[in-house]
């Protein structure tokens, strides 16, 4: 009775399911078993079920066998009716889908344009990877409490993407000297940078910023003929203690010539880094230009500035963009627009919504993404930004050119850095960074060539000419400046090369270093539209050897691989930038020795003459002090026992009378 019982109500259930039409159902049946899994596969298989996985103790999956999902054929309710029916089934539900919602995954926008934002919204796009943006906003990571300055020609203050964002009171137009940063008249560079920054969200307005909580403030330093020294200097140095990033999508003209900051913008820099930030040094982001695989960023002289950051951009297919330049110098890159599908949404002029494009556009990505990450720690210096963006950047599949790795394992690219910027490694590493040691630098003295030591490409000597034929070659050998204690390099971040040559036409001159570890890097590539010629002095920077090693021969390269063209490798400058210890060891470890790379049978002489010194004088003291007492103890117990064999053969004592 009661068996039957519990078959009805089986029955019942199933009947019950049938009865709804809004349940979506699956071809999944939650079945219990009087038995081990073996007794649920037979009892299956009798059936036209098979078991797909056990849940619980005798609870199991079962799924129809060549049956579709929500079928209700004859034999399909034939089978349920059976195997409802076995006395060793206990329970019998077929599943169906819950209403659940996933929390803090995948915020949603009510901005017009966020459907097409496609570099962020994985939601509308099969882009991969993406930029961990979106997985850091649903983890709360903003930009809140974060301020960045969008130095350029000006930001419409009262567009309504920006106005909740903006901080007018901190902002100023350079230009005229007036708290009021508004760009000219169809002047939209400035607006459509802010807007990719820091546009507001969920405000039914055009788009939402990389770092939408975040507070920015225009600085306008530029008008429609261009910009001064003044107006740079100033800017990179306004409110430094209250401006945490200067996000900069402006440069030196493309492929003409080797151009950079005067002496006064240099210093405002350096003061940025130095004093910015109350100490922790202002972050500067710096697009690393337009002018193509046919310029070199190295040319740039705000870009190569080991204080900036630079920017690169890759498309939607993961390729370079076609404006993107190589260099040594780039640190990183975001996606960017392919200026015939995909753009970059944004704002501008009017209270209107636009479209963006170049690393202009990739620059303010990459100040946001460092936003959201200062969030995270906002005790993170200028150069642990730089560490943190090396160490987290990935290459994943981005796509041309080639990756090579250096010494120290990093993987490196000339068009993308390091690699794709990644929010939300850069959040969980700057949660738990501990700092770095003391930034220090090393710098040679400035090299003449020597006739002899500029070589043929077979190796015979030549002249410090270079043709077609020729490849000019020098070498300094670094200590890494170990005999100054506070210069001392050991562990390389940035380099650079100062260096003074000539060429009929610099179009055509390429220049490398190659580290004493055999790591290569190009510092000047084929600029074809550049029309410069004769002498030129030029500061180059590279990133390629970050974590390397100093110590050793370090060779420079210049070549001219057209037979038209001569030129002349005259003097050079190496300067190293890095710590005496390895990073990783910190900032309380400053004082730890340097644990030099051991070769095997070799013997510092000096250190090891000191350690002698202390052995030859410790271990006879040891030695004393120990065998000492056993020595003393021998002696005087051979002394005890030739008094008594003394004692044995003298006369008897003369004993006492008493009367």
């Amino acid at each position: 009775m009661v068996e039957s019982l519990c078959c009805f109500l089986k029955i019942l259930i199933i009947t019950q399911h049938f009865a709804f039409s809004q349940p979506q159902w699956t071809n999944h049946f939650l079945v219990s078993v009087n038995g081990d899994k073996p007794d649920a596969v037979r009892l299956a298989n009798k059936y036209g079920f098979r078991v797909l996985y056990g849940i619980l103790p005798k609870s199991y999956i079962f799924t129809r066998k060549n049956e579709t999902v929500g079928s209700h054929s004859r034999d399909w309710r034939r089978s349920i009716s059976l195997i409802a029916r076995e006395h060793r089934v206990i329970h019998f539900e077929q599943q169906r889908y819950n209403i659940r919602v996933l929390r803090n995954t995948s915020p949603t926008f009510n901005d017009p344009k966020w459907g097409d934002m496609w570099y962020f919204n994985m939601n509308t796009t099969e882009v991969i990877p993406d930029q961990g943006v979106l997985s850091s906003w649903s983890q709360n990571y903003t930009g809140t409490g974060i301020v960045i300055g969008i130095v350029d020609n000006g930001v419409e203050i009262n567009h309504p993407d920006l106005l909740i964002n903006q901080i007018s009171a901190y902002g100023f137009n350079f230009v005229d000297g007036s708290s009021n940063p508004s760009p000219d008249a169809g002047a939209s560079h400035g607006t459509k940078c802010a807007g990719i920054v820091a546009a507001v969200s969920n405000n039914d307005e055009c788009i939402l910023g990389t770092a939408y909580d975040a507070k920015f403030v225009a600085l306008r330093m530029m008008d429609n003929i261009g910009s001064t020294s003044a107006w740079e200097a100033a800017a990179l140095t306004h409110r430094t203690n209250q401006i945490d990033i200067y996000s900069n999508s402006w440069g030196v003209i493309d492929r003409q010539g080797f151009h950079g900051p005067d002496p006064s913008v240099q210093t405002a820099i350096e003061n940025g880094i130095r004093q910015g930030r109350n100490g922790k040094g202002s972050i500067y982001v710096w697009a690393a230009g337009n002018g193509g695989p046919d310029d070199n960023c190295n040319c740039d002289g705000y870009a190569n500035n080991i204080y900036t950051i630079a920017i690169s951009g890759i498309g939607y297919d993961l390729y370079s963009a076609h404006y993107s330049e190589r260099c040594s110098v780039i640190m990183a890159c975001t996606y960017g627009s392919d200026d015939l599908e995909y753009f970059v949404e944004t704002t501008d002029l009017n209270a209107q919504c636009g479209r963006f494009t170049g690393t202009s556009a990739t620059a303010p990505i990459a100040a946001g993404i460092l936003a959201l990450t200062l969030q995270a720690n906002t005790n993170l210096t200028w150069r642990d930004m730089q560490h943190l963006i090396v160490k987290t950047s990935k290459r994943h599949n981005l796509k041309g050119g080639i990756w090579k790795t250096n010494a120290a394992g990093k993987q490196y690219h000339d068009f993308f850095g390091f690699g794709l910027l990644d929010a939300s490694a850069l959040i969980t590493d700057a949660k738990q960074w501990i700092g770095l040691p003391s930034f220090r630098v090393c710098s040679s003295d400035v090299k003449t060539v020597n006739i002899k030591q500029v070589k043929h490409l077979q190796n015979h000597l030549q002249k410090r000419n270079v043709n077609s034929l020729n490849s000019a070659e020098d070498i300094i050998t670094s200590d890494g400046c170990n005999a100054s204690g506070s210069n001392n390099v050991n562990y390389v971040e940035h380099i650079q090369v100062f260096i003074k040559f000539s060429a009929n036409l610099h179009r055509d001159v390429l220049i490398s270093i190659i580290s004493p570890a055999n790591t290569e890097s190009q510092l000047l590539s084929a600029r074809p539209y550049d029309t410069g010629s004769g002498q030129q002095a030029w500061t180059f920077s590279s990133v390629h050897f970050w974590g390397e090693m100093s110590l050793g021969n370090w060779t420079i390269r210049m070549s001219i691989p057209i037979n038209t063209n001569q030129g002349r490798l005259l003097t050079w400058q190496l300067r190293l930038y890095g710590t005496s210890i390895h990073p990783s060891l910190g900032p309380e470890n400053e004082t730890v020795d340097v644990i030099k790379p051991v070769t095997r049978g070799y013997v510092d002489s000096k250190s090891d003459g000191k350690n002698e010194l202390i052995i030859s004088i410790t271990v006879p003291v040891v030695v004393c002090l120990i065998v000492s007492p056993f020595i003393v103890l021998i002696i005087y117990r051979k002394f005890k026992k030739k008094q008594g064999s003394i004692s044995d053969m003298s006369p008897n004592p003369i004993k006492s009378i008493q009367s």
